[in-house]
């Protein structure tokens, strides 16, 4: 037999006893668990598709961060007292480029402490690639946030070796008039 209970589809396969001559036992079995189900089962969202998930820093990219969202409704069919936590997991960083929906992490759901179920979460937006901040925010971390000083001291003296680099004033050699 099957029935819908508190929005979930049951399917229910039980043997054929006879409780009386010509009425199955099983009837009464299927409505018994079927009440059961009712009572202490009850279909829980935990979250819904597109909710805010948290920011994943995107390493060599314009912006830096991109907002994580979840892939689809969670939703679960968990006892009506169930103790259920949500355990996000979001790498600390991860590579440009990142493209809009791109699954970037996960959302575990635990009820009574085990696993209960796995959703994705996905990246909200895109995050290109761009190699000059990658090489400015490398030099910013080597130097400790002074790296437009140390470029613009870097440009000056290439600049002074340019020009020490350029050869002397031409001397022009008059011409001799032969007699």
């Amino acid at each position: 037999s099957n029935a819908s209970v508190n929005g979930m589809n049951l399917v229910l396969v039980n043997g054929h006893g006879y409780k009386e001559p010509h009425y199955p036992a099983s009837i009464d079995d299927a409505e018994q668990i079927y009440n059961w189900f009712r009572k202490h089962y009850k279909r829980r969202t935990a979250a819904e598709k597109g909710q805010d998930a948290g920011t994943a820093r995107v390493a060599g990219s314009e912006t830096g961060t991109v907002d994580l969202v979840l892939a689809e409704d969670v939703t679960l069919d968990l006892p009506s007292e169930a103790d259920t936590h949500l355990v996000y997991d979001i790498p600390s960083f991860v590579k440009a480029p990142v493209e809009e929906g791109e699954v970037l992490g996960r959302l575990d759901v635990y009820a009574y402490d085990r696993l209960a179920g796995s959703f994705d979460l996905v990246a909200e937006g895109s995050a290109g690639r761009t190699y000059f901040l990658t090489l400015t925010r490398a030099a910013e971390r080597i130097t400790g946030g002074r790296v437009w000083i140390i470029s613009l001291g870097l440009i000056l003296l290439g600049i002074i070796f340019a020009v020490m680099s350029l050869p002397g004033p031409v001397k022009r050699r008059k011409k001799r008039k032969h007699f």
